[in-house]
């Protein structure tokens, strides 16, 4: 696996996340405004992206927790992997994470996860034939599936997350 992969991932999604504003009571906007609108609307927070796990609650002693932090985010986590024909082969998950504080708001909390599964696949859909930084390829699952996602049940609300699966191809030994 290159060391450079995952740090390469996160830069994109940053980008293309970089103006999804989602509120932490719902969206700020069900339609598809211009991207300069979105990311005029100081309402909205926009979704961050971590490698590994989330950042713990508080960074330093005496800071207070605000609530919803630091959702909406993604985390990315490597599963599995192997190499072979000089290749290496990955599979990470995309773990997205919304918040939606609102008491009674499943509705704003199911569209806020739906507006940043369909930015996830967005962004990551050119590297099927444009490899991200030139060397990391988007491939299909072993069913042809891109982009396959699942929801967690059992997450107690306010937060709702679902699971995407990548996989993802590259130069070995890097």
């Amino acid at each position: 696996m290159s060391p450079f992969f995952l740090p390469a991932l996160k830069a994109r999604l940053l980008a293309d996340l970089a103006d999804l504003r989602l509120d932490r009571r719902g969206p700020v906007s069900f339609s598809a405004p211009a991207p300069a609108a979105r990311a005029a609307s100081a309402d909205g927070f926009p979704a961050q992206v971590f490698i590994g796990d989330l950042p713990p609650k508080k960074r330093r002693p005496g800071d207070a927790e605000k609530p919803g932090e630091p959702f909406p985010c993604v985390v990315l986590i490597p599963l599995s992997g192997q190499t072979d024909s000089g290749e290496d082969a990955m599979t990470v998950a995309l773990i997205c994470g919304v918040y939606c504080g609102e008491e009674g708001d499943a509705e704003g909390a199911e569209t806020d996860m739906a507006l940043l599964l369909s930015r996830i696949r967005q962004s990551l859909a050119p590297c099927l034939k444009a490899p991200l930084d030139g060397r990391y390829r988007l491939t299909p699952d072993e069913k042809g599936r891109l982009f396959p996602w699942e929801k967690t049940d059992t997450q107690p609300r306010p937060y709702l997350q679902a699971t995407v699966m990548t996989h993802w191809r590259m130069k070995g030994l890097e």
